[in-house]
């Protein structure tokens, strides 16, 4: 029993990987994964692209009970703040203090 696609797009989108790049790590065109994601693959590139994942430490749950499909991966992950992506920081000039101006964000007083 092999994953559903929609679980297979998930998992590629979880190790924040394009199409093309998926392609090439597991050696078959963007095309055909494109059409893996729309439900058409052979047998061969379904393995390969779990076996793929499973190298990335991504492992797909197969329903159990009332439970249906799933993901887990086996790498360390220690905050949710560690995979949003970061963004530059805006940085504020310092403004000279004239009588009653406020203070810039940089200022300290």
């Amino acid at each position: 029993m092999w994953p559903p696609v929609k679980l297979l797009l998930l998992a590629r989108i979880h190790v924040g990987k394009s199409q093309p790049q998926l392609a090439e790590d597991v050696g078959v065109s963007a095309k055909t994964i494109f059409n893996l994601e729309r439900g058409i693959a052979s047998y061969e590139t379904v393995t390969k692209v779990v076996a793929h994942f499973k190298t990335l430490g991504v492992t797909f749950l197969a329903p159990e009970g009332e439970e249906g499909w799933g993901i887990r991966d086996s790498n360390e992950v220690k905050s949710f703040d560690d995979l949003r992506p970061k963004k530059p920081r805006r940085s504020y000039s310092r403004k000279s203090k004239a009588a009653g101006s406020e203070p810039s964000a940089t200022d300290e007083s």
